[in-house]
């Protein structure tokens, strides 16, 4: 079936009719959204959707639902740890809901603060973390999120600890995709340039030559850093082909050519195909 959409649709723009029902038929029935369908809601899945809907132009169909359980939240367990928080905060923001409820949950941000400038462990991180990087990314955009100060001059010259001769971003001299997006992205939250943006975009140039993708959320890193330092990617094409391929037959996304659709993989297909030039808009308002 994934070859078969990869061939029927790699010159056309993505059909959003069954992305959107797709992303509909997740929302449970306590107002947020899980990709199995079964309440509770997840906080990560209701960001990932909310975002993907907004790649597309659109919005909840149960918009009030969906507020009414992000309302709830801010008194959880969820507003009480780092990743929690960074996903209630930007769902909040993106959905211009005050902020100040989850405020609460600052102290679990600070905590986590390192004495180099950033947050997180400074050192080794924990196989399912894909980058030593995330955590201070995360800090910064709620911090932003909730109005709390950051320090942006500290948190710079953390992040370019980790930056590599070849250009890019990694722990232990070694360069990865996933940190050198992370870096980036932080800088652009902050609003700053890394000291030598020309490397880094020399490495993401050679990266996306090698074409090293196996995964969906590496195109998604590809593609986000590049637009990090205001480029795109240049095989749009490939693109397009290699993310169609990941869609299954529920309309949602997969993060290879194989697997179930989930949220996540189905949002970052949606953010690489509207880089790409493929983000159609039939049947939609």
């Amino acid at each position: 079936m994934a070859a078969a959409l990869t061939s029927a649709r790699t010159l056309t723009p993505l059909d959003q009719r069954p992305v959107v029902s797709y992303v509909d038929s997740c929302q449970t029935p306590d107002g947020g959204y899980f990709f199995a369908r079964v309440a509770p809601a997840s906080a990560q899945d209701t960001y990932h959707v909310i975002k993907c809907l907004a790649l597309l132009g659109q919005r909840p169909l149960g918009l009030r639902a969906v507020k009414d359980w992000l309302s709830t939240m801010a008194d959880s367990s969820v507003a009480r740890n780092l990743r929690g928080l960074y996903f209630l905060s930007e769902t909040y923001s993106d959905l211009q809901m005050s902020t100040e409820p989850l405020c609460k949950g600052l102290d679990s941000v600070w905590a986590l603060q390192n004495p180099c400038g950033g947050f997180g462990t400074v050192d080794r991180v924990y196989v399912e973390v894909p980058s030593e990087l995330e955590a201070t990314y995360c800090a910064v955009a709620t911090l932003q999120n909730l109005g709390a100060p950051v320090d942006g001059r500290r948190v710079v010259a953390f992040v370019e600890r980790f930056r590599n001769a070849d250009g890019g971003f990694g722990g232990e001299g070694r360069s990865i995709l996933s940190s050198t997006y992370y870096a980036l992205a932080t800088f652009a939250r902050l609003g700053q340039s890394p000291e030598d943006p020309q490397a880094a975009l020399r490495w993401l140039r050679q990266h996306e030559e090698r074409w090293d993708i196996q995964y969906l959320e590496d195109l998604f890193w590809l593609v986000r850093a590049l637009e990090a330092l205001g480029e795109g990617v240049r095989y749009r094409e490939k693109a397009a082909a290699f993310t169609l391929g990941c869609q299954r037959p529920s309309g949602g996304f997969g993060r290879a050519h194989w697997g179930i659709a989930t949220l996540e993989d189905t949002h970052h297909a949606v953010a690489v195909l509207k880089s790409a030039g493929y983000l159609g808009d039939e049947g939609l308002g």
